[in-house]
């Protein structure tokens, strides 16, 4: 998606990335329709979230009356979220805590992904007020009045990958679609890189891009 015609939360739009890729272009505007899918999927996804909570918060509550010994745990609007792929988000409030929780066959990666942020990156302040590893917590504000708080740059321990979100933009571009053909076994869309092992990507490569999103622009 052209950066000029993304009008989408930023915060939404990153969220995104952790859910698995899908074919469909969702950036086009639809014949008829004056807002593209991701715009729509914007508003929409956050209102039936909310209401999914409240079901089954009030499901739960009937169930405590009728029966506790068959009660089943209650699913959140946050809960459905993590069934639904996004196993990135942790309720972790630090960033040691949050390693801790990875398994035992990332857990050196995501270590040394960090290690290097606070290497490369050491004035982006940590953070893990969204849910994962951040660094760098700065506010946005779209034209159209909509506004929020982002992370510079984050890690997020996924089901079937590690992602990295680099989120800068330089001469108008995304700054980690800049290193595709440096780092050729990652799957980079946007502000996202996501890999498999910290092996298959040069580490030279990955402090280059951290230093580089770093100093980049904020995606405002």
């Amino acid at each position: 998606m052209a950066l000029a015609t993304h009008r989408g939360d930023a915060r939404l739009a990153s969220l995104a990335e952790v859910i698995e890729p899908a074919e469909t272009d969702l950036s086009t505007v639809p014949e008829g329709s004056e807002v593209s899918d991701i715009d729509l999927i914007s508003g929409i996804a956050p209102h039936d979230l909310y209401h999914a909570g409240q079901i089954q918060l009030l499901k739960h509550l009937g169930a405590k009356d009728s029966d506790r010994c068959t009660r089943r745990p209650v699913q959140t609007a946050r809960t459905l979220v993590t069934l639904g792929g996004m196993k990135g988000k942790s309720n972790a409030k630090t960033h040691g805590e949050y390693i801790a929780e990875v398994e035992d066959k990332r857990r050196d990666d995501i270590q040394a992904l960090h290690d290097l942020i606070r290497r490369a990156a050491s004035e982006l302040e940590p953070t893990m007020e969204f849910g994962m590893l951040g660094y760098g917590k700065y506010h946005y504000k779209y034209k159209s009045g909509r506004e929020g708080d982002w992370m510079k740059i984050g890690i997020a321990n996924n089901k079937r990958y590690i992602s990295l979100y680099c989120c800068g933009i330089v001469d108008g571009g995304y700054v980690a679609e800049g290193f595709k053909d440096r780092l050729p076994k990652a799957d980079i869309g946007k502000s996202c890189v996501r890999f498999k092992r910290l092996s298959d990507l040069d580490l030279k490569v990955v402090e280059e891009l951290i230093r580089a999103t770093a100093k980049a622009d904020l995606m405002t």
